[in-house]
């Protein structure tokens, strides 16, 4: 989980709680406290955040954000095995732009529209739908 503000924590809580392991990493230090105490372990960087998981996700603040991670550190992190999916409330050119890179080899699911917040979030009621550049 790349970003662990209100949304990241809720989303890595509910992974946690699941069963799932979670790496969480935050452009701000000093975020992820709750999501170790919680079982969850702090990444040092992106790649140490990614190396080798199975899916990567972005929960960022906005357009320049998701930029800035997905086509900069992350780019270069991620492994062709795991998937990407950008959960931010971003811009559809943002989410488009990251999709279609060339750079990132793989499918990058972004959401196309998220109804909840951070209870829903919390309480496992979020409900998200997807889009692909294949459109699938």
């Amino acid at each position: 989980m790349l970003g662990v503000g209100r949304m990241g924590r809720a989303i890595a809580g509910r992974l946690l709680a699941g069963g799932h392991r979670v790496t969480v990493w935050n452009r701000s230090p000093g975020k992820a406290g709750e999501v170790v105490a919680d079982g969850g372990r702090e990444a040092r960087d992106i790649g140490d955040a990614v190396g080798g998981a199975d899916v990567a996700i972005t929960m960022l603040a906005d357009d320049a954000a998701v930029r800035a991670v997905a086509l900069g550190e992350l780019r270069s992190a991620i492994g062709g095995d795991t998937v990407y999916v950008d959960s931010s409330t971003v811009s559809p050119e943002c989410s488009g732009r990251v999709r279609l890179d060339p750079a990132i080899r793989l499918p990058v699911p972004c959401p196309d529209r998220e109804a909840g917040d951070q209870p829903d979030a919390a309480s496992a009621r979020m409900k998200m739908s997807l889009s692909h550049g294949d459109g699938v």
